[in-house]
Formats: structure tokens, sequence, C-alpha cells
């Protein structure tokens, strides 16, 4: 007997820390204030400027080695060797000790992604949950636990580590319960140029 694996969720993990140069780094986070910062839901805390990644630090190894990877998805993932997608929106997400961060997905964008800057194991976890078209009918019976039966997949971040998925994807962060801050950066893309080239749907952007 088979079991096929049928539509799967592509999200790529990987771990850039050694590209993050502390300097840049302290720069980004010092430069915020809590006039920059905007409050959700959550109590997440998140900064007013949506164009960290293409404004001030555009040349940062971070942003080339994010939009290498965000170039890798559309064009070997998806299947599409000749387009092309670029970084529009990029921001910080602050957590302090007791606050969350609620499901959610990323409207006007393609592929998402996040990155953390600062997190230990108490946190909180980065789970991506099931797409709603593949939810189950009937819960509450399961007794075991794995990639069919579960709702969300959970996994526990360290320094460095990106995660890049389908902007559709929703996703959230368990409650922080250390006594840090947990600092995430948050990232959308777009395509850019010929969408298609068919006479009915043709669009270039």
């Amino acid at each position: 007997m088979d079991i096929l694996n049928l539509f799967p969720v592509p999200v790529i993990h990987r771990n850039i820390a050694n590209l993050i140069d502390q300097q840049t780094l302290n720069d980004m986070l010092t430069t915020i204030s809590k006039s920059d910062m905007l409050q959700n839901q959550g109590k997440n805390l998140y900064t007013y400027n949506r164009e960290l990644l293409t404004t001030d630090y555009k040349d940062s190894a971070i942003t080339q080695e994010i939009q290498k990877t965000l170039e890798f998805f559309v064009q070997q993932i998806y299947g599409e060797p000749n387009s092309k997608i670029r970084l529009t929106q990029s921001w910080l997400n602050f957590n302090p000790p007791g606050t969350n961060h609620l499901q959610h997905n990323h409207a006007n964008s393609i592929v998402s992604g996040v990155l953390y800057l600062s997190v230990n194991d108490k946190t909180g976890s980065f789970k991506i949950y099931r797409p709603s078209a593949q939810q189950r009918m009937v819960i509450g019976k399961t007794q075991e636990w794995n990639e069919y039966s579960s709702e969300f997949c959970r996994f526990t971040p360290v320094f460095g580590d990106l995660y890049v998925f389908p902007s559709t994807v929703v996703h959230g962060v368990d409650i922080n319960e250390s006594d840090i801050t947990r600092v995430s950066l948050a990232f959308n893309s777009f395509y850019v140029g010929e969408l298609d080239n068919s006479p009915l749907s043709k669009l270039t952007l």
C-alpha cells in the first residue's frame, strides 16, 4: 500500500546566523523607538517602517540572502525559471514576555518569511497551521499525532533561523514564556515584470 503525499505545503528552513553582522543587527535594533511601533491583538509590537530591507539595509548580507531564497522558491519549487520576484515589505516584530503572535497570513504577497534575531527555547514556538481546505471534518478522536493527523506543525527557532513559505500559509507564535523579548524580521514579496503573455490575462508589473 502506498500513501501519496498530494499537494504538500513547501516551507524552506535554513540557518543564516553566519551572515548576520552584529553591527548591522545592533544598528537595526537600536534605531527603533517606541514611537515607531504599532501593536496587534496579541500585544505583539511591530515597526511602522515596512521597508527595512529595501532602504537602509538593501545591501546587507541578510537582504541578499533572503532575495536569493525567494528566487529559489518561485523558480525551483514553483517551477517558474523565468519568474522574477522582489522584496516588497519588511518589518521587525517584538514580543515581550507574556505576549504572542496570533494566527495570520500575509495579504498582497506571493512568498513570505521570518528571520529570528533574538530567541531562546522559551520565547515561543513558531507554528504553521494546516490549510483550511485540508482540515479534517471530525476532530477529537485522534490519539496519535503525525503529519496527517496534526492541525499544526511546531518549531523551536534559534538565532538565525529563516523560514520561507507561501504567503497564504496561516502561521503564528506561542506565548513568550521567557524573560527576554523575542525579536524577528518578517518580509513579503511580489512578482516583477510580465506575469502572463496570453492575450486575455497578460499583466506587466
